[in-house]
């Protein structure tokens, strides 16, 4: 969680320091818990958590607890803001991504997988120019739906945009479904148009739109090639429905796979 310790009528000169937080935290209530607490108010609450209101009348503390510690923002409430706020909180609580060098990387990537639930991948291909706003949004999905979703990082190169229908020649995020180099979607909005909680939304969004299986299940061409293995198993219940098929014994992801393989033997 991130925490602001201020006092409503401090003297900051400034402005209100909760509001200026307020509005550093805005768009990124989604990626973790943010809260603030008004020791002009609750001065109990303060004195527990080992703050003074003497001291906290002149200067606000911002700081995030990560494993049980506290890693306090290094620079000047005068110039919090988005971007700073989250590189800040991506450095500490993130996950480091792995780097792929090329298309052979991704494809290697994809096909060792790390068993995410999701069955789904994300790849974050970086311009070189962009990676201080997105590299920290990224690493703090990492940590949001870690074991959930797989990522990965690469530098952005002519072959890799044409590999995956990107004409822009900014930065880019691509979703891949059930380890399949072929079954993948790029992020369709810019990466740069919106503040970094804005933009941080509209990928939060995006990512959940894959949350059912309905959409992975959608990018599957079902036959004897299928590799049934790699999907999650609220794909293989979609992709099951999708074929009209139904199995009210199905409890494990193994069941569906059963289901579905009788089915592409007899049908298909």
């Amino acid at each position: 969680a991130t925490r602001n310790i201020y006092s409503s009528s401090g003297d900051y000169h400034e402005g209100t320091t909760g509001e200026k937080f307020e509005k550093a935290t805005r768009n990124i209530y989604f990626l973790l818990n943010v809260n603030k607490i008004d020791c002009q108010k609750h001065e109990g609450v303060c004195d527990e958590e080992g703050y003074k209101l003497p001291n906290i009348h002149k200067k606000p503390v911002l700081n995030l607890y990560v494993n049980g510690r506290r890693k306090y923002f290094p620079k000047k409430f005068s110039i919090l803001s988005e971007e700073n706020l989250g590189e800040f909180i991506g450095k500490e609580l993130g996950r480091t991504l792995p780097q792929l060098q090329d298309a052979r990387k991704v494809s290697n990537w994809l096909e060792a997988g790390d068993k995410s639930s999701w069955g789904l991948a994300l790849l974050y291909l970086d311009d070189g120019k962009s990676s201080k706003k997105l590299l920290p949004l990224l690493q703090l999905f990492a940590f949001k739906y870690v074991q959930k979703i797989s990522f990965a990082k690469a530098s952005v190169t002519p072959s890799l945009r044409e590999a995956f229908n990107l004409e822009d020649s900014g930065p880019a995020v691509v979703a891949f479904c059930n380890g399949q180099m072929d079954q993948f979607e790029p992020f369709p909005h810019d990466l740069l148009a919106k503040s970094f909680g804005r933009t941080g939304g509209k990928l939060g969004t995006w990512i959940m739109s894959f949350y059912s299986g309905a959409k992975c299940s959608e990018k599957v061409k079902l036959d004897s090639n299928t590799n049934l293995g790699k999907m999650s198993m609220k794909a293989l219940k979609s992709l099951l429905s999708r074929v009209g098929g139904s199995c009210k014994q199905c409890i494990e992801k193994d069941d569906y796979i059963s289901e579905l393989s009788k089915f592409i033997k007899t049908e298909l």
